[in-house]
């Protein structure tokens, strides 16, 4: 945050600081919490890859193959 939106919102009473201290967390319950939004991050970009992966493969067919009669 810019330092000139810091200082007017603590001259208007806003008190600034992390989530892990409006939340009281210990160190290890904010490495925690860290490592699920990283791992969260990680798996969400995997799932999209893997669908656009799989859509690009169903696109990339033929249309016109014989179907078995």
């Amino acid at each position: 945050m810019e330092n000139a939106k810091r200082k007017r919102l603590e001259q208007k009473g806003w008190k600034l600081g992390s989530v892990a201290e409006f939340l009281k967390l210990t160190p290890e319950e904010s490495a925690y919490s860290e490592l699920k939004i990283a791992l969260e991050s990680v798996l969400k970009l995997t799932v999209v890859r893997f669908f656009q992966a799989a859509d690009a493969g169903w696109k990339a067919r033929p249309t016109n193959f014989k179907t078995l009669s």
